[in-house]
């Protein structure tokens, strides 16, 4: 049985990785002009200097596309993205009174726009790529939102979407990772999840 639960954000409380390629594509495009770089889906779970650079833009041009990219896909974001079950256990957790939060490779920025479509129900500890040094697959994550939750690490229970946030959860120590799948996961092998969910509502089961 496990105590506290940490969320990663996007792919799965919110289906974002469509939007946010989008969103990429077209802040390149307004700095870059027309020219193609390789899709972001390619490349879940990276933060976002990270998958700049893996889609193929330069350093010197990062900070313009990075600073247009975040204003729009904050202004995109809609509750239609929300994935099944979130809300409905967001809210059986407060009722429970079971501790959970936050974890991503992402920019606050884009996390609180995000979060914001479960606002009403709750606003949980986060940690984001600007609190830690360095982000999954690394463990400190996964090791600051414990700690900020007050467990330990083998207490919780982790879901990611992406095999770079289960090495994270698992290098931390995390008790239970789950992978909850979404269309763009092709090319996710999820081996080190404990096992697969379909709805968010499904953890239940397990605290």
């Amino acid at each position: 049985m496990v105590s506290a639960v940490l969320f990663d954000i996007d792919g799965v409380l919110v289906d974002s990785e469509p939007l946010h390629d989008r969103m990429l594509q077209t802040a390149i495009a307004k700095v870059l002009g027309a020219r193609r770089v390789k899709s972001s889906l390619e490349h879940i779970g990276l933060s976002l200097s990270e998958t700049l650079a893996a889609v193929g833009v330069a350093s010197e041009e990062q900070e313009a596309v990075r600073s247009i990219y975040v204003e729009i896909y904050c202004n995109a974001v809609t509750p239609d993205l929300l994935r099944a079950g979130a809300e409905t256990l967001w809210r059986e957790l407060v009722q429970r009174e079971i501790p959970f939060g936050c974890v991503t490779s992402a920019e606050r920025q884009i996390a609180r726009a995000n979060l914001a479509l479960l606002a009403t129900i709750a606003t949980p500890p986060l940690v984001a790529r600007e609190n830690v040094t360095r982000t999954k697959p690394y463990p400190e994550p996964y090791l600051a939102l414990a700690a900020r939750l007050g467990h330990t690490p083998d207490q919780c229970l982790a879901i990611e979407d992406s095999d770079l946030g289960l090495a994270a959860a698992t290098a931390a120590g995390v008790g239970v990772s789950l992978a909850f799948p979404h269309d763009a996961s092709i090319g996710q092998t999820f081996t080190l999840a404990r096992g697969q969910i379909t709805c968010l509502t499904e953890i239940l089961e397990l605290i």
